[in-house]
């Protein structure tokens, strides 16, 4: 993300003390393996929570009555909007082998598939941020991660597999791996419906990626039928798309679900408005997005520019997401942690990292729980949001002037798609 650092840069001579005394600390020689060890401890206790509490702070039911239902040739769906199975009926399909082993062996398979996915991810993005004469960032980038990353790790999230999913996606553009890429936006598409906006962002900006997404998405989509009959599958896809339309819609945004979006932090600020400007607020936001997704592939070297991709996707669903919850904001701190780790290293732009990592850290409070929770959790994560938008677009503005026109430099020429 950062530009080149010259000879004149290396830390040894420019870093503050403070920022020596942290590369010291964080960015050794065994860092890397550090920060190995560190996912690898995550996981352990993850499996010995299961195994202790089983059942317990867990959504796994949530997906594997899907599962179960599949089986059956049940209905997938029912009138509990928020309380059922709401995801695809391929993700229904995939999810049977976790379902089909004994619940705490599925569980923790779950969450360590979910942990493997996620950590790898932030290994390639600390590597791919490297610049000569820096410390490694994979240890720094993961610890400020955890924050905002516990509560989905706990719960096995299907957030913290999404959140992978999108950096591997951008960092397979930014390397010129189109089918990788489009496999990583293919699956995101399908385990989540949100997946759709980083897709089409890229898409947008590489029509090359176009046919391999519907390609692969068309595959993942259609492994239900491999194993149920072919009218018990398309019922289930129409039921699927009335799901995420009508009924969703109805209890969207009502008193009793105050999400985590920009319209619920107002909310729970005491700020009470009406649900239907928003539709044409998300609209702007979408377009906006676009635009500044468009302007940093040119204006920045692809290398850079695709990890705009992460940030620019993830805080877009963080305020438009009208169904966004306060775990979805897994998706959004790889993004803020990579801009605070990098930024800090590059003279004129620390007081953008220090920033970048205050927000980090500042998911902490809600993390606490308690009174704190119920006084900071509502609103904190879109404020974090806010201000993270708003860096990134002083950030956009000094990055543009240090490399004037360079789309395509690095990676793919977007012409090419």
């Amino acid at each position: 993300m950062m530009p080149e650092a010259r000879p004149a840069d290396t830390p040894e001579l420019t870093q503050p003390p403070l920022v020596r005394r942290l590369d010291t600390l964080l960015g050794g020689p065994g860092s890397d393996r550090a920060g190995g060890v560190l996912w690898a401890v995550i996981a352990l206790v993850l499996a010995v929570i299961i195994t202790a509490a089983p059942g317990k702070r867990t959504v796994f039911e949530a997906y594997a009555v899907g599962s179960q239902r599949f089986e059956a040739r049940e209905a997938l769906y029912d009138s509990d909007v928020f309380g059922g199975f709401v995801y695809s009926p391929a993700f229904a399909a995939m999810f049977v082998p976790f379902e089909a082993v004994p619940r705490a062996v599925g569980e923790s398979v779950w969450r360590w598939t979910n942990v493997a996915v996620f950590a790898l991810a932030l290994f390639r993005l600390a590597r791919h941020v490297l610049r000569p004469g820096w410390p490694r960032l994979f240890l720094a980038v993961s610890l400020l991660c955890l924050p905002a990353s516990l509560a989905a790790l706990r719960n096995g999230q299907l957030n913290t597999m999404l959140a992978g999913c999108l950096i591997h996606a951008a960092l397979d553009i930014a390397s010129g791996r189109r089918w990788a890429a489009s496999a990583w936006l293919s699956l995101a598409i399908v385990l989540k419906p949100i997946g759709v906006v980083p897709a089409m962002l890229a898409c947008a900006t590489f029509p090359g990626l176009i046919p391999r997404v519907a390609l692969l998405t068309g595959v993942l989509l259609a492994l239900p039928f491999l194993t149920a009959p072919a009218d018990y599958v398309v019922e289930q896809y129409r039921l699927f798309a009335h799901y995420l339309t009508d009924r969703a819609a109805d209890r969207i945004g009502t008193p009793d679900n105050r999400f985590a979006d920009l319209r619920g932090g107002l909310l729970a600020m005491g700020v009470e408005t009406p649900a239907e400007p928003w539709k044409f607020v998300r609209a702007g936001l979408a377009l906006g997005t676009l635009a500044w997704w468009w302007l940093a592939v040119r204006r920045l070297p692809l290398r850079e520019a695709a990890l705009w991709l992460v940030a620019l996707s993830a805080a877009y669903l963080m305020l438009c997401n009208p169904a966004n919850e306060r775990n979805s904001y897994i998706l959004l701190v790889p993004a803020i942690a990579c801009w605070g780790v990098t930024r800090l290293h590059e003279p004129g732009f620390r007081a953008i990292g220090a920033t970048c990592i205050g927000l980090c850290l500042l998911f902490a409070l809600p993390a606490i729980g308690g009174p704190v929770y119920r006084a900071t959790a509502g609103w904190i994560p879109p404020l974090i949001t806010v201000l993270f938008v708003g860096v990134l677009a002083v950030d956009f503005a000094l990055a543009c002037r240090r490399a004037p026109h360079a789309g395509g430099r690095g990676g793919v020429n977007p012409a090419a798609g």
